[in-house]
């Protein structure tokens, strides 16, 4: 069988062309160029190197003229002999198709500007050196001009009658001027909700949410009860020696800088408290000025924590993981001067001597969400050993139950209910404690207000039902 290339139909031995798309089966012998040389298809129109027209050479082999024998019948001048094609003329396009094209172009412009055009082509195609030139039955392939579109040249239709109905429509509600008719309104339905005494209320109360831990830091309100990961923090913290680097990442934003910033706060100063000294770092865009916002809460209550001995910002460490792993490897050199007071950091002291994280005896992150945390134990805590405590958002403390079983992590503080539960262990002044109860009074005042205006609607509905009945 014989597969056809263009469409796959078989075909039988020895077929020359597809019995479904007519296309040639058979390869035939390349053709060359009478004037170049080039090989070409058997049924090619025009040579592929110089576009000679090969259909109008074989047309002119196939029908050259033969001598004449003498006796034999002559034809009349101007007439064709019999079973001959038609001869070959000058180069252009026939008289009936030139009037055609003309027709068609238009107007007078246009047809000059084409006729330069086609006149060029000709001087060219005669300075080829090809013979023959036009026949009725093989056209030579002319140049296509586009002419651009004008829309001064478009044809200028009658409007229809529904056109003109509409136009006349349009004018007529155009030309009439809307008065408005002065009517009654009814004065709107004053809407239903609470009495001026329940708002003021419930102004009271959220008042009271915010004198109350204002006034009276400790106490019920702002209790916490420390969790174990918390107690665990804490005593990572006092196990270290006096004067032991720390490094601190804060690796958050402010999105949730209302639940992580009391915990940073809570860490600073325990690890002040102990004569630690900081290195504060960050790989997220706000976590370095949200490291030095906390460094301002806590360090007008340590006069002594001088920057560059006691406390050093590095600021912000562009990188993700790659910046994470080289912290572990270096400190020195990931900053060319502190995020907060612009000294150089090249000779600080705190720096001398310190290689990278690996060799802390601790790191604290507060992390944002459990891939921020991930990337420090994966970098430092779990190739180096290196001790690791987290402050965390609630929502994020449940995932990081494995890591804190395995010993990967030393401690764990969650949230703004652990920040105040972590201070309570530490014995530190207690902002979280006020915030806490802060959010407790001004969620009972919301609820109590809540109740409070269910009450009252259900007795003015009965109150109104009742009057309505009388």
């Amino acid at each position: 069988m014989i597969y056809c290339s263009g469409c796959g139909t078989a075909n039988r031995e020895g077929s020359r062309f597809c019995n479904e798309c007519g296309q040639r089966l058979v390869a035939e012998a390349p053709v060359p160029c009478p004037r170049c040389g080039a090989a070409n298809p058997h049924d090619a129109a025009h040579c592929q190197a110089c576009g000679f027209d090969l259909a109008r050479a074989r047309n002119g082999m196939a029908h050259a003229p033969t001598a004449h024998v003498p006796g034999q019948h002559e034809p009349a001048e101007g007439a064709q002999p019999e079973g001959e094609e038609p001869a070959t003329r000058d180069a252009g396009l026939p008289p009936w198709l030139d009037s055609v094209e003309r027709a068609a172009l238009g107007s007078a412009p246009r047809r000059a500007a084409l006729d330069d055009l086609v006149d060029l082509e000709a001087e060219r195609l005669e300075a080829l050196p090809r013979p023959g030139g036009w026949s009725p039955e093989a056209i030579p392939i002319e140049p296509i001009v586009g002419v651009p579109y004008r829309a001064y040249e478009r044809a200028q239709l009658p409007a229809t009658p529904e056109q003109g109905h509409a136009a006349a429509l349009f004018g007529q509600a155009a030309a009439e001027e809307v008065q408005a008719d002065p009517r009654d309104v009814p004065e709107p339905r004053r809407a239903s909700g609470l009495r001026p005494w329940p708002r003021r209320l419930l102004a009271l109360a959220l008042l009271a949410a915010l004198l109350v831990p204002t006034l009276w830091p400790g106490g019920v309100l702002g209790a916490a009860t420390a969790s174990a990961s918390a107690a665990a923090a804490a005593a990572t913290i006092d196990a270290l020696p006096p004067g032991a680097p720390v490094l601190v990442a804060f690796e958050y934003d402010a999105g949730i800088a209302g639940d992580l910033q009391p915990a940073a706060e809570a860490y600073l100063r325990h690890l002040l408290n102990h004569g630690a000294r900081l290195i504060l770092v960050s790989t997220q865009p706000e976590g370095a000025a949200l490291a030095g916002m906390a460094l301002d809460r806590v360090l007008p209550a340590y006069p002594e924590a001088r920057s560059g001995e006691s406390v050093v910002h590095l600021g912000y460490v562009a990188g993700g993981d790659a910046a994470v792993r080289a912290l572990t490897l270096r400190i020195a050199g990931r900053a060319g001067a502190d995020y907060r007071t612009g000294t150089p950091l090249g000779e600080a002291p705190l720096l001398q001597g310190i290689g990278g994280a690996r060799q802390l005896p601790l790191i604290v992150v507060l992390g944002g969400d459990l891939t921020l945390l991930r990337r420090w134990i994966e970098q430092a805590a779990a190739p180096y050993s290196v001790p690791l405590v987290a402050g965390v958002p609630m929502q994020v403390a449940p995932a990081l139950e494995p890591y804190w079983t395995a010993g990967q992590l030393r401690g764990v503080v969650a949230g703004v209910s652990g920040a105040a539960a972590y201070e309570q262990l530490t014995l530190s002044p207690a902002p979280a404690a006020r915030s806490v109860a802060a959010l407790r009074v001004g969620v009972w005042a919301v609820a109590a207000a809540v109740v409070l205006g269910n009450l009252w609607t259900f007795v003015d509905w009965i109150r109104r039902r009742r009057s309505r009945d009388a």
